[in-house]
């Protein structure tokens, strides 16, 4: 059976936050600063603020990708292997660059209740409390589940 395999940049657009932005900005602000020292003198003062705005630049966009990339390593496993299932939106929390959607669902006999925080608001305003969505679930712990429209 064919399945399809979560997006990070779906999920990048769907779980990123203002901190992440703001690391993101000073990386590639201070790449551009290194691109622009790095063209003067070798060993003169301006080029070795390139190298160091350089090294900024690399640190600062890998310390944004990586808890991002962390995360997604945790869901794209579920979505390989986990258990297609419809449930039920129950709440939806708003909130100025996000929010955090309830959803129910049974999974083997038993009612469960999950969480999915999103911080993309045109997603949020396209859901209804009461509306049927498909999750993609945990087999083995079906307590984690995951809204499957956000991420493929």
């Amino acid at each position: 059976m064919f399945r399809q395999k979560p997006s990070f940049l779906k999920f990048l657009f769907a779980r990123h936050s203002h901190g992440i932005d703001a690391l993101f900005f000073v990386g590639f602000f201070s790449l551009f600063l290194a691109a622009n020292y790095l063209e003067d003198a070798p060993g003169s003062f301006s080029q070795n603020m390139g190298v160091a705005s350089l090294a900024f630049g690399i640190l600062f966009i890998v310390s944004a990708i990586y808890p991002l990339w962390k995360r997604f390593a945790v869901i794209a496993p579920v979505f390989a292997h986990g258990a297609e299932i419809q449930g039920v939106i129950t709440d939806i929390y708003l909130a100025p660059d996000g929010g955090i959607i309830t959803y129910e669902f049974s999974f083997s006999n038993k009612t469960y209740r999950a969480t999915d925080q999103v911080n993309h608001l045109r997603k949020i305003n396209a859901l209804r409390i009461g509306q049927n969505v498909m999750l993609v679930v945990n087999q083995q712990n079906p307590a984690q589940a995951f809204l499957r429209d956000l991420y493929l």
